[in-house]
């Protein structure tokens, strides 16, 4: 780690936010065109925080963070002075840290500094930059994972974050797992767990230390020849569970500790999907057994919610249309601009989770975002 300046504390935005509510669908509009960034809820002191690329006339834009509380009122807005694309991550205090590309060098470098009370940082550290694809959270901090989408035989990538006592950045460890690459991790105590996709129809399931030995090894037949696949949870002694997709349609796997299939379940199909799935996202965890999965299709994309093994709603929307439609019950939602496109689906509380809708295009410009908070219950 380079050597820097000693962090002062962020001071409040000039940019004007206002947010109002139309039954249970927010709308945070800004005196210039916004773009969300990255969106954290801290279960901590229960607020939600956007960070958002807030352009202005010159043709420079500003990162801000907006903080809203459990009403979804604005109580604060702080301008990021260090970096650009922020991404949160949390210390195991539950502290906020945010990943930063530093705008204090000419080099591609990396910062990760604590969102509040900066002054506790006596200097800044730069880092080479890594690029994560997936990260899972472990007891001494963040672990980051990183792959080469275009190079099957390039090992994937781990990060390990690691705290002190004090709850402040103390290292970072970067590691390259064990081959094949494109694994989908999780952590079980003290070992990952990582799972390759071995088409048609089966997973390459290991079981590795943090200095990467394989502790165990096996292939676990899933008894479906699929398109796409993730893990849900992964274990050599209890069973395990997958999303996986084949054509149009949607189905959750169980196997039992043998690595062989014991229930399968249709879960959705996507109708005016002619074609298939094009992927899959990693699925999140929203609540207890409550799962998103977001997905892309033909002509738009979409997310399920999986409650307690059953599909709870499955929303779409074709790409030119401002849209969404619940296959499950038939509801609909209009977010009046086609612009506007799923971009993050996150847990608030129990029972509740929140959907934000932005724009992907660099070159489409809103002065708008929407947020859609909604039941399990």
């Amino acid at each position: 780690m380079g050597e820097g300046k000693q962090m002062r504390e962020l001071e409040k935005s000039d940019n004007l936010y206002s947010i109002s509510n139309n039954e249970n669908m927010y709308t945070l509009v800004s005196n210039g065109t916004i773009r969300a960034e990255s969106v954290f809820y801290d279960k901590k002191m229960q607020r939600l925080i956007i960070a958002v690329k807030h352009y202005n006339t010159s043709g420079t834009y500003d990162t801000d963070y907006i903080f809203l509380d459990q009403n979804m009122n604005i109580i604060d807005c702080l301008k990021e002075n260090e970096g650009v694309m922020p991404s949160f991550i949390t210390a195991p205090d539950e502290s906020i840290w945010v990943r930063l590309t530093s705008t204090n060098t000419d080099k591609i470098r990396e910062s990760i500094l604590p969102l509040e009370c900066r002054d506790r940082i006596v200097k800044e550290n730069l880092m080479t930059e890594f690029v994560d694809h997936y990260s899972i959270s472990g007891k001494d901090g963040n672990i980051l994972f990183s792959k080469d989408i275009f190079n099957d035989k390039k090992p994937d990538k781990m990060c390990r974050l690691i705290f002190d006592k004090n709850n402040l950045l103390k290292s970072r460890k970067v590691s390259n797992l064990p081959l094949p690459s494109k694994v989908m991790p999780a952590l079980s105590g003290e070992l990952l767990q990582i799972s390759n996709a071995l088409r048609p129809d089966k997973i390459l399931h290991r079981e590795i230390d943090f200095d990467m030995n394989i502790v165990r090894s096996r292939e676990i037949n899933l008894g479906l020849e699929y398109d796409f696949v993730f893990s849900i949870n992964l274990s050599f002694d209890n069973e395990c569970t997958f999303f996986l997709t084949i054509g149009n349609g949607m189905y959750q796997v169980k196997v039992d500790k043998n690595g062989d299939a014991i229930e399968t379940k249709s879960l959705v199909s996507v109708e005016n999907c002619n074609d298939y799935f094009y992927n899959i996202w990693a699925p999140s965890l929203i609540d207890k057994e409550v799962y998103a999965v977001r997905f892309n299709y033909e002509s738009g994309s979409g997310y399920a919610i999986v409650k307690n093994n059953e599909i709870f709603e499955c929303w779409t929307n074709e790409d030119d249309t401002s849209i969404y439609k619940d296959l499950v019950t038939g509801a609909a939602i209009d977010l009046n601009s086609s612009n506007l496109k799923l971009c993050e689906i996150i847990s608030i509380s129990n029972e509740k989770y929140a959907l934000f809708f932005g724009t992907f295009n660099s070159d489409v410009r809103e002065k708008e975002l929407k947020i859609l908070i909604k039941d399990l219950g």
